[in-house]
């Protein structure tokens, strides 16, 4: 199966991966932990990495973004997914490859946005777009922006730990995507809703975009990723499968995992990787 490469129609290359790679060590006692740390403190972990067992959680990816486009990422439960956007984000550091960032970058979780069950959500808000740095007046006209596009009336003032999943999600979205940035990360966070609300996050999205914003959206919905994305990467066991046309990845992911459940009740079985399932299913259906 051959790895795909997009540029996308834009000019200009928002992400930049080449051959990313991401290794952790396998440390089974205090002293390999020992000298990983004196390793790393002296800037050689890479000869440690060498003589330990490490897991892939990437290996060489390689890809480009340009500005404006709308990217999915799917694959199984641990299959380097958001180890991929904690790299971009620069939470953690490569073990090997490039991977280059032109703008501000945004990671949009819900775990960022962190709010207080016991405060409300208009109190939530305006703590959170404190931690951005915005002045108070842009905070204000922020929050006015948030409490028209969540809808919940009254509930807006009410602590959140009275709020249903539903409306807390929807709170979460709405704050998080009005802080303003060039490329914004979305780790399983716009969750599921009924149609209108659906469409409401579509169109914050199509708007954000328009205005020159690219996302890259990482979820297991992959309903969420054909509404969303118009273009797809599928991740499995640390590699790049599949990108290109999100309709096209999708496709031959479901097939994947259809198979996959003809094998085992456990779909993330690591186990069964792709190869394994290759070697005993025909390969036709990722032609």
């Amino acid at each position: 199966m051959n790895h795909k490469i997009m540029t996308g129609a834009a000019e200009k290359v928002a992400i930049y991966a080449q051959e990313v790679c991401k290794y952790y060590p396998v440390l089974k006692s205090s002293r390999e932990k020992l000298d990983y740390l004196i390793h790393a403190a002296l800037r050689s972990k890479d000869s440690l990495l060498n003589k330990t067992t490490i897991v892939k959680a990437l290996d060489q990816i390689s890809f480009q973004i340009g500005y404006g486009e709308r990217v999915g990422v799917i694959g199984r439960n641990g299959a380097g997914k958001t180890t991929l956007l904690n790299l971009l984000s620069k939470g953690s550091e490569l073990t090997k490859g490039k991977l280059a960032v032109t703008g501000t970058i945004y990671n949009l979780t819900s775990v960022q946005v962190g709010f207080d069950g016991n405060l409300s959500g208009r109190e939530n808000a305006y703590s959170y777009l404190m931690r951005t740095g915005l002045p108070p007046e842009k905070i204000n006209e922020k929050i006015q922006i948030i409490e028209s596009f969540v809808e919940l009336g009254s509930y807006f003032d009410q602590p959140v730990k009275y709020y249903s999943v539903g409306m807390q999600m929807r709170t979460e979205f709405a704050v998080a995507t009005t802080v303003e940035a060039d490329i914004i990360t979305i780790d399983e966070l716009l969750g599921s809703g009924d149609p209108y609300w659906v469409e409401k996050c579509a169109a914050r999205l199509h708007a954000l975009c328009s205005a020159g914003s690219t996302f890259l959206i990482v979820s297991h919905s992959l309903e969420q990723i054909m509404r969303y994305c118009n273009r797809t990467l599928w991740i499995e066991n640390g590699k790049l499968v599949m990108d290109g046309e999100t309709k096209e990845v999708v496709r031959h992911y479901e097939t994947f995992l259809e198979r996959l459940s003809w094998m085992s009740n456990d779909i993330d079985d690591k186990s069964l990787t792709l190869s394994k399932v290759l070697s005993i299913f025909s390969e036709e259906y990722l032609e």
